[in-house]
């Protein structure tokens, strides 16, 4: 999928849970600070808590 497709979809999504989700499968697009690595993954550890937590009340 080209980026432009990418940011196109991404602009559709409503459903927080989808949201969550596509954060965390594309994490690694989001940078990395050498000072806060625990804020990062702490950050993506809630995400996919949640939205997991989420899929399983649907």
């Amino acid at each position: 999928m080209s980026v432009a497709r990418f940011v196109a979809r991404l602009k559709r999504v409503t459903d927080p849970v989808e949201a969550l989700e596509l954060i965390v499968d594309n994490e690694g697009y989001l940078g990395y600070d050498p000072y806060f690595p625990d804020l990062r993954k702490a950050l993506l550890d809630m995400a996919s808590r949640v939205a997991a937590n989420q899929r399983k009340k649907r």
